[in-house]
């Protein structure tokens, strides 16, 4: 039977209570801190806002990481966005994206929409997100676009959807759309894309050399299977 707390116990008494205690369930009321009416109004407002917040997560159909106020985007989103871009210039950066969404649109752009509404319906078609019809397919597909305005030299190949897909997954609409330029641009990954695919050679030299330097039983299998 749980022992009674006095008003102004010492810390041996708290665990003489605790070990009186028969049960789990009587431990932790040994142990939760009693919070007065006054108490419990005072952190009524910070109690409703914390829940608000939590049920806004919950209905988030993109990723279920740490949301940051006030952007659509969750913790790691910012941190990619950080390795190239400082926070003071995102409100101009969100402006120049929706600028090159406003640009005509010239026949070799009408080329590169045709086949980004088709690959945008076959990016990951499971998840809720990307679902036919869905937000996400719509902002994908404006992103895209953006992209095949920004950088004309490549405009849109197949296969820039499920990248660009994975990052909106984390983060808002233009923030993907930086973070996409980034990785191309700084990452080597725009030669994957050019015509005749001459990043995609050097990506596998790459590969190749990294996997006979750190797992060469590996490479040599491969060697001899292939």
């Amino acid at each position: 039977m749980l022992v009674q707390i006095p008003i102004n116990k010492s810390k041996t008494t708290e665990f003489i209570e605790l070990q009186s205690a028969t049960s789990i369930t009587d431990r932790k009321k040994v142990l939760r801190p009693r919070r007065s009416f006054v108490d419990t109004v005072i952190n009524l407002p910070g109690m409703i806002i914390e829940n608000l917040f939590k049920s806004r997560n919950s209905l988030r159909l993109q990723c279920k990481c740490d949301f940051v106020d006030p952007y659509q985007s969750c913790k790691n989103a910012l941190k990619w966005m950080s390795i190239k871009y400082n926070e003071k210039d995102f409100e101009y950066l969100r402006f120049q994206y929706e600028h090159l969404l406003s640009w005509e649109v010239t026949e070799a752009g009408k080329e590169h929409i045709k086949q980004i509404q088709k690959d945008v319906q076959r990016t990951f078609p499971d998840d809720p997100f990307f679902q036919k019809n869905s937000i996400g397919l719509m902002l994908l597909e404006k992103i895209l676009t953006c992209y095949s305005r920004f950088d004309t030299q490549i405009g849109y190949v197949q296969g820039m959807n499920f990248i660009g897909g994975a990052i909106l997954y984390h983060s808002e609409e233009y923030m993907a759309f930086w973070i996409l330029v980034m990785i191309l641009d700084m990452l080597g990954m725009k030669d994957v894309y050019l015509p005749d695919l001459p990043g995609l050679s050097k990506h596998l030299e790459i590969i190749e050399i990294l996997l006979l330097q750190h797992h060469p039983d590996i490479y040599k299998t491969l060697v001899i299977l292939f």
